[in-house]
């Protein structure tokens, strides 16, 4: 049920229906701590962190998504971390705080050590998107560039460096 609860807000929360999809995650969020299921709670944290960031509420969704990766410390849970740092890092780059840059690279590190190129393609075609929407658009297609030539063959740096390079260009 919780899983279930979990799954529709998410569809709510995409359809605009975000106070229906916080009260269904919350429930849910409730049910999972009954459980005792960390890695349930950490997925609604994360959802409710994701529904916040839609909603311009970066500090809110800060919060939550800090609190989702505290619950994932166990082997196994690269992607999801992955999936929580992308969405991290877009929070506090919207607060216009450059460490978002860092959650970032992070993020593309613990894709990479999954060794999918799908896990990797997706995580840092999303890392991409955060650093867009930020402004960094010449260093979004640098970046583009380096995944592309990661995933076809380990010529040049990796994605991770990249973004390395980019947090250090950044003014604090």
């Amino acid at each position: 049920m919780a899983t279930t609860q979990n799954n529709l807000a998410r569809t709510l929360g995409m359809a605009g229906e975000r106070d229906a999809a916080e009260q269904l995650l919350r429930e849910s969020g409730t049910r999972f701590a009954r459980l005792g299921e960390p890695l349930g709670q950490a997925t609604v944290q994360a959802n409710l962190g994701s529904l916040r960031l839609s909603a311009g509420e970066a500090a809110a969704a800060e919060q939550e998504l800090e609190a989702a990766l505290g619950r994932l410390a166990g082997p196994g849970q690269d992607r999801q971390r992955a999936s929580i740092l992308v969405d991290l890092g877009s929070a506090l780059l919207r607060q216009g705080r450059g460490e978002g840059l860092a959650r970032l690279s992070e993020a593309v590190a613990l894709a990479e050590r999954t060794r999918s190129s799908a896990v990797l393609g997706q995580v840092t075609g999303a890392a991409a998107a955060v650093l867009a929407a930020a402004g960094y658009l010449s260093q979004t297609s640098t970046i583009l560039e380096d995944v592309r030539a990661r995933l076809i063959g380990p010529d040049g740096d990796s994605v991770k460096d990249s973004l390395a390079r980019l947090a250090e260009a950044v003014p604090r």
